[in-house]
This record gives structure tokens, C-alpha cells and sequence, in this order.
């Protein structure tokens, strides 16, 4: 296992969507446990969203990976993160290199900019961000030189 090629760790801690599953593989080599908390994937459940999320970045400072995903989200569920949680996101993580933002409803073509402060982001992948449009996408290119790939799944205003 401690020979695994770094991007392979990485998929199968991707394809893994159980905390417990995730930990299981973590305690098999301290490799993978060291990969393991340089990535976390949240949801509906971050809640109060900014607080919660600061809270992740302080705690984990050496984040490389986030995945945020709203699917399934009501309003019942609370408050979505917005163009400020990235933000947050961009200010208390310099690490960051892979983003994945999933079903979020409130991150416009602002909250994109936002992430143009991130030097180290490489990767980012969109799945239905339903405020972001083209434009906001082109701003994030043109501001952010290191980014390598750029996913954008179901987007509307596209």
C-alpha cells in the first residue's frame, strides 16, 4: 500500500462515501491516513455553514481536497453555503487544489472570484451552480494561472 502512486490513493479515497469505510482504508497505512486529512467532503449537514466551515480550515489547515455537495438539500436543512463561505474557503485554506461544488444554489459568479486568491487551485469542478454563468468562469481563468482543469456539469445560465 505504501507504494501506491499518490493519484490512486486519491480515487479510492474519492470512490469511498462512508466516514467509517474511509477510516477503515486510513488505518491499513499511514499514507493514506496522511492523504486521507488533507481532503474533506461535506453537505446539507454543515451547519451554521460559515462557522463550520472556518472551523474545517482551522482545524485542517494542510486541506488539499474539498468536496461540497448539496444534494438531497431543503430548506429545512438550514442555510446553504453562499459567495462568503468560499471566501472563507479561499482565505483560510492555501493548500487548496482540488474544489468540488456540487447542487449549491447561492454561489454566483462573485463567489468564483473569490477563488481566484487561490494560488495552489489546480482543479475545479461545477455540477449544477445554477448563479454561475460563463463570464464568471472566465474571470477565474484569467485570474488564477495555475488552473489546470475546469469541470462545469448543468449549469444554466451556460
Amino acid at each position: 500500500m505504501e507504494d501506491l502512486p499518490y493519484p490512486l490513493v486519491v480515487d479510492i479515497l474519492g470512490r469511498l462515501h462512508k466516514a467509517s469505510d474511509r477510516n477503515s482504508v486510513s488505518l491499513t497505512c499511514k499514507r493514506i491516513l496522511a492523504i486521507d486529512k488533507q481532503s474533506v467532503r461535506v453537505g446539507c449537514r454543515l451547519q451554521p455553514a460559515y462557522e463550520s466551515l472556518t472551523s474545517l480550515c482551522v482545524r485542517f489547515p494542510n486541506m488539499k481536497t474539498v468536496e461540497i455537495d448539496y444534494s438531497g438539500w431543503t430548506s429545512v436543512l438550514g442555510k446553504q453555503l453562499d459567495d462568503q463561505g468560499l471566501s472563507i474557503l479561499a482565505c483560510h485554506c492555501p493548500s487548496l487544489t482540488n474544489l468540488t461544488l456540487s447542487f449549491c444554489a447561492y454561489i454566483t459568479d462573485v463567489g468564483l472570484a473569490h477563488l481566484a486568491s487561490c494560488s495552489n487551485l489546480r482543479s475545479l469542478k461545477l455540477n449544477f451552480i445554477p448563479g454561475i454563468s460563463g463570464c464568471g468562469i472566465l474571470s477565474l481563468d484569467l485570474l488564477n494561472v495555475s488552473l489546470v482543469s475546469c469541470e462545469v456539469l448543468e449549469c444554466e445560465k451556460f
